[in-house]
Formats: C-alpha cells, structure tokens, sequence
C-alpha cells in the first residue's frame, strides 16, 4: 500500500458515511473552498508521520507507516454544542478500531478547541497505521 492509497481509503470513507449522507460542507487538504456562513462545517486533513521497520533480513522490507485524520468541526457562536458533538460521536463511530483496506485506525480522541474567532470548534483526532513494503 502507498501512502496515496493509504490517504485515499480514509478520504473515502469520511465522505461516504459522513460528508455525503449529512451534506455536510467540507474544506479537503488542498482543495478549493468557500467556507459557508453561519453554519457547520468541516476541515478534513490527512496527515501521515514517521514509520518503523517491522521486519528483518529480507530483500523486502515492510514497513509501519503512522499518521492522524483530523476532522475540524466549526460552528457559529452561539448555537450551542449539540450538532457538533453529534457529529463527532459518528466521526468517533466510523474510526474507531476498525480496519479498512489495509488502514488499521486506533481510537480516536474528541478535542474540544473552544471559541477560535467567531466560532466554536471541536476537533476529531482520528489516529491510524497502515503497512508498505519497499
């Protein structure tokens, strides 16, 4: 698995059980974007770390590549932190211990970022590994 294969299985399935079902209006890394007013919304980012060798004397090494998806949750001041956090708890629900297409997500973590400018913003921090061979 490369790291673009890796990146795409995540991609996936946040827009199949979380964008595209709630409609929700996501900001994906490097994607034009015009942020909507006055409602919630998301920045979606994928990013991948440092990696271990896991195996030893052999023409080909696999290797453990680390890395963490983070769902971004911005809301209007004032509306209170029900949709947010019900929306967190799916985003939550989908990453949790499951493994996806050699993507192997651990449990992830829900941040409460508070009040950053105008807007309230909870973040999911979704922690995940996944195996290459060079």
């Amino acid at each position: 698995m490369s790291i673009l294969d890796a990146h795409e299985t995540i991609r996936t399935r946040f827009v199949t059980i979380i964008e595209d079902p709630g409609s929700l209006s996501v900001q994906h890394d490097n994607m034009e974007y015009a942020k909507p007013e006055n409602q919630l919304w998301c920045r979606f980012t994928i990013l991948t770390g440092g990696k271990n060798r896991r195996s030893i004397g052999s023409a080909v090494s696999r290797y453990r590549n680390f890395g963490i998806a983070t769902a971004q949750l911005f809301s209007p001041i004032g509306l209170g932190e029900k949709v947010q956090m019900t929306l967190a708890d799916l985003i939550n629900d989908t990453f949790i211990s499951v493994a996806v297409d050699g993507v192997i997500f651990q449990t992830p973590k829900i941040i409460k970022m508070g009040r950053i400018g105008s807007e309230w913003q909870i973040n999911v921090d979704c922690p995940f590994y996944f195996d290459t061979l060079e």
